[in-house]
C-alpha cells in the first residue's frame, strides 16, 4: 500500500489485511500513519456534514449551491466550525507525504501517479457533476419549468461554467505540488531548511506556536482585506471581441479559481505539512506522544476560542466583521493606493478582530484533532479503513446527492436538525456505498483509490 501518496489514496484491501493479522514488529511499523489515515477520512465526513447543513445556515446559507428558506443559527455555528479547519487540515496532510513520496518514486514517478488522479476526475466534473450542483437552485429560484437538459445545453456552458464543488480543491493541490516541487528544484536547500526550521520550532514550543499563529492572523487578516471574504480570484477575463476561438479560451482560464481570503493560509498549513515531514518528525512517534499528551489544552483552547470566534462572527455580521470596503475600494477603476488606508482604519478593525479570531481558532483545531486521533484512532478499524478507501470518491461525489436532497426537502416542515441528519446519513451513505461500488472497477480504483 502506498499511504504515503498525497494522503488521497489507500487500498482497503491492505488495510483491512493488517486488521486480522498477527501484530508483529513489521506490521506495527506499516501501521504506524495509520491515525492520518483516520483523521483525514474524519476530515472529509466534516466535509459532508459541512455541506448537509450549508443550505440551513441563517447567514452563510446564502453563499452554498442551494439555500433553504428555513435557516437558522445552528447551521452558521456548524458551518464556521466545519469550515475554519476542514481546508487547512486536509492541505497539512496533503504537504505531509508529497516528499516522502517523491523520494521513493522520484519527481517523474510521483507526478505519473499524482496527476491523472488529480486531471482526470476535474475533466470530467466540470462538465458533468458541477451542472447538477448548479440546476437545483437555478430552477428552483428562476426557471421551475426548464428541464435539466435544457439547463446543461444552453445555460450552464453560457452561464455558469465553473470550477466549483470539489474541484477547486483539485487544482489549488495540483498548484501547490507543482510550486513546491519547482522551488525545491530551484532552491535545494528549501526543504531541509523548512524541516530545519521546524525542529527549532519544536525545541522551543511556545515562540514557534506564537510565530505560526502571528503568520495565520496576518495572512487571514491582508488576504481578507485585498480579496474580500466570500470572493474567489483567478487570471481575469480576456478580451474576446466576441470571438468564439477567445470565448471559449476565456471560459476554461476562468474555471481555475482560488478563494482569495483564504488560499495562503492553506499554503501555510500545506507547508507546514512539508515541513514536518523534512523534519523527520513524521516518523518519531515520540513527537506525537507528546503533542497528543495535551489534548486536554488544546481541545479546551479550541473550544474558548471557538466561542469568541462565533460569537464575534455572528453578533457582527453585519456591523463590520464581513466588511467589504477595502476589498471594493481595491476593484475600482482608477483606485490609488494611498487611498488605502483611511479605509482600513474605518473598516478594518472589524474584520481583523474576526479574523485574527479565526486564525486562533483554526490552529487549536488542528492541533486537538491531531492529538485526539494520534491518542484515541490510531488502531485498525474496519470502518474506517473502508471510509479511508472511500474518502477520496466521497469528496469528489458527495455535494450531488446532498444537494438534490436539500432541494426535494425544501418544501418540507421538518426541523432544521433533522434535515441535516437525513441529508448526512442518506446522502453520505449512499454515496460511500456507490463508490464502494465503483471502486471494484479496476480502471476506478487507479483515479480515485
Amino acid at each position: 500500500m502506498d499511504r504515503i501518496d498525497a494522503g488521497f489514496c489507500l487500498s482497503y484491501k491492505d488495510i483491512c489485511s493488517k486488521y486480522v493479522c498477527v501484530m508483529t514488529s513489521e506490521s506495527a511499523l506499516k501501521n504506524r500513519h495509520l491515525w492520518i489515515d483516520h483523521l483525514r477520512s474524519f476530515v472529509f465526513a466534516l466535509l459532508v456534514l459541512d455541506h448537509c447543513a450549508h443550505a440551513y445556515a441563517r447567514d452563510f446559507g446564502r453563499f452554498h449551491f442551494f439555500k433553504d428558506f428555513e435557516r437558522g443559527l445552528l447551521g452558521d455555528i456548524l458551518y464556521l466550525h466545519n469550515n475554519s479547519i476542514i481546508m487547512p487540515l486536509l492541505f497539512f496532510i496533503f504537504g505531509l507525504f508529497i516528499f516522502p513520496s517523491i523520494r521513493r518514486h522520484g519527481v517523474t514517478g510521483y507526478l505519473k501517479k499524482r496527476l491523472p488522479k488529480l486531471i482526470v476526475p476535474y475533466i470530467i466534473g466540470i462538465p458533468l457533476i458541477v451542472p447538477l450542483l448548479v440546476f437545483p437552485r437555478y430552477q428552483y429560484l428562476t426557471n421551475p419549468l426548464m428541464s435539466y437538459t435544457e439547463f446543461w445545453q444552453g445555460v450552464y456552458f453560457q452561464e455558469k461554467l465553473q470550477g466549483g464543488g470539489p474541484f477547486w480543491v483539485l487544482y489549488c493541490l495540483l498548484l501547490f505540488t507543482l510550486v513546491a516541487i519547482t522551488l525545491s528544484k530551484v532552491l535545494p536547500s528549501l526543504v531541509p531548511s523548512l524541516g530545519k526550521l521546524f525542529n527549532k520550532a519544536v525545541q522551543r514550543p511556545v515562540p514557534g506556536i506564537c510565530i505560526f499563529l502571528c503568520l495565520s492572523i496576518l495572512i487571514l487578516g491582508g488576504s481578507d482585506l485585498k480579496w474580500g471574504a466570500p470572493w474567489w480570484i483567478g487570471f481575469g477575463h480576456l478580451e474576446t471581441n466576441g470571438d468564439t476561438f477567445w470565448v471559449i479560451v476565456d471560459k476554461v482560464v476562468n474555471l481555475f479559481h482560488l478563494q482569495g481570503s483564504r488560499f495562503l493560509l492553506h499554503a501555510l498549513y500545506f507547508t507546514t505539512g512539508i515541513a514536518v515531514s523534512a523534519s523527520g518528525c513524521l516518523d518519531k512517534p515520540e513527537f506525537w506522544h507528546h503533542l497528543s499528551r495535551r489534548w486536554p489544552l488544546w481541545t479546551t483552547a479550541m473550544i474558548v476560542t471557538g466561542l469568541f470566534y462565533c460569537i464575534y462572527t455572528l453578533t457582527f455580521f453585519y456591523e463590520g466583521a464581513y466588511s467589504d470596503a477595502v476589498h471594493r475600494a481595491i476593484r475600482f477603476e482608477g483606485f490609488k493606493w494611498h487611498e488605502a488606508w483611511p479605509l482600513v482604519i474605518e473598516h478594518g478593525p472589524g474584520v481583523l478582530i474576526r479574523t485574527s479570531f479565526h486564525g486562533i481558532f483554526c490552529f487549536f483545531q488542528a492541533m486537538t484533532y491531531i492529538s485526539l486521533f494520534y491518542r484515541f484512532v490510531s488502531r485498525p478499524n474496519a470502518v474506517l479503513c473502508h471510509l479511508a478507501a472511500c474518502s477520496y470518491g466521497i469528496f469528489l461525489l458527495h455535494e450531488v446527492p446532498v444537494i438534490w436532497g436539500q432541494y426535494f426537502l425544501a418544501g418540507s416542515s421538518l426541523p432544521i436538525l433533522i434535515k441535516i441528519f437525513l441529508l448526512f446519513a442518506i446522502g453520505g451513505g449512499l454515496t460511500w456505498a456507490f463508490v464502494g461500488g465503483i471502486r471494484k472497477v479496476t480502471l476506478v480504483r487507479k483515479i480515485i483509490g
